[in-house]
């Protein structure tokens, strides 16, 4: 398989678990700047305009055409949003975009959305309201609280913040900053001092095959964990897992953030429909390679369940140096 994953950012990790896949006979990826440590995880880089940018689909498309892509695989939220209308021009390509359907993109990508969803289901969640449905003086919400964008769509731009909420006086404060924009923030119950629990899980076609769950003890500057320690499932998780997964019939690789209090209770606060830092940083060392096992579904392969297989271990990484060349990204259109 060749395949492409856009956006190599400081995704090291990651494009280093699909290059070690064996079905993988070339890795292509792209970026905007060559200072990216990405851009070496690759047999090949290529610079692109940003991905709001119009030539940006164009872009990807040339280097379908001239690298003979078979799976492209988007690992950036923005890349989700932006390629999901793509699938079939890029089938016409002969590339399968290798994503969850548009509509679960689109319910994941929308935390008021998925939130509602969860909701519905009986998954136990933070009380969380929009922005635009509380009154002036901020009542009704549930203090300290976070005031957090609605959807991941809006990364990369102005309006993408995040501000910690001690009482109605400082959601009055903030109220500026989102002016006109006030049904695009939620106000969600701020969940500090609580475990947080990364929750790793694979599914084929609706059905749950496995499960890892770990104990999120570090994150880096763009929200992915920088260290972590497995844990057993709590069956409670794996229940709530299943239902989820059953409800969006999900296909593949995904990851939900459980917050566990002092008293046992939990709380999920949002669905992300791709692989987490997570899957290739800590699931792998600790026996659960869903890189492998995707690239498996895709060639036909079923994939058998199997739960409370993992070893329980603490992984950390640290910082190493990467040199780049500026001139080892290749134009698109040269």
């Amino acid at each position: 398989m060749r395949v492409l994953v856009p956006t190599a950012g400081r995704r090291n990790i990651l494009l280093d678990a699909v290059r070690r896949c064996p079905q993988v006979t070339r890795l292509v990826t792209t970026e905007v700047d060559f200072t990216a440590p990405g851009v070496v995880s690759a047999d090949v880089c290529y610079r692109v305009p940003r991905s709001a940018d119009p030539a940006y689909i164009a872009a990807l498309e040339r280097i379908i055409r001239r690298e003979r892509i078979s799976h492209v695989l988007p690992l950036a939220d923005l890349d989700l949003v932006g390629l999901a209308g793509c699938r079939e021009r890029f089938a016409a390509l002969g590339a399968a975009l290798v994503a969850v359907p548009d509509a679960t993109i689109d319910l994941c990508m929308d935390k008021w959305a998925s939130h509602t969803m969860l909701e519905g289901l009986g998954v136990p969640v933070p009380h969380t309201v929009r922005l635009d449905e509380l009154p002036p003086d901020g009542h009704g919400a549930t203090y300290p609280a976070c005031l957090k964008p609605r959807h991941a769509g809006m990364k990369n731009s102005p309006w993408y913040f995040f501000a910690r909420l001690a009482g109605p006086q400082d959601l009055a404060a903030q109220r500026t900053r989102c002016a006109g924009r006030e049904g695009d923030y939620l106000v969600q119950e701020h969940l500090e001092g609580r475990m947080e629990i990364n929750v790793d899980f694979f599914a084929r076609a609706g059905s749950l095959r496995r499960l890892v769950t770990l104990h999120r003890r570090g994150f880096g500057a763009g929200g992915g964990i920088t260290r972590g320690t497995t844990i057993p499932c709590d069956p409670r998780i794996k229940t709530m897992t299943e239902t989820i997964v059953s409800a969006l019939h999900y296909d593949g690789p995904g990851n939900f953030q459980v917050w566990r209090d002092d008293a046992g209770g939990l709380a999920v606060t949002e669905i992300n429909p791709r692989f987490s830092n997570s899957s290739a940083l800590v699931c792998i060392p600790a026996g659960e390679n869903y890189f492998e096992l995707l690239f498996r579904m895709l060639g036909g392969e079923d994939v058998p369940p199997r739960f409370d297989a993992y070893e329980l271990l603490t992984v950390t990484c640290a910082y190493a140096p990467v040199v780049v060349r500026e001139d080892a990204l290749v134009d698109p259109f040269a």
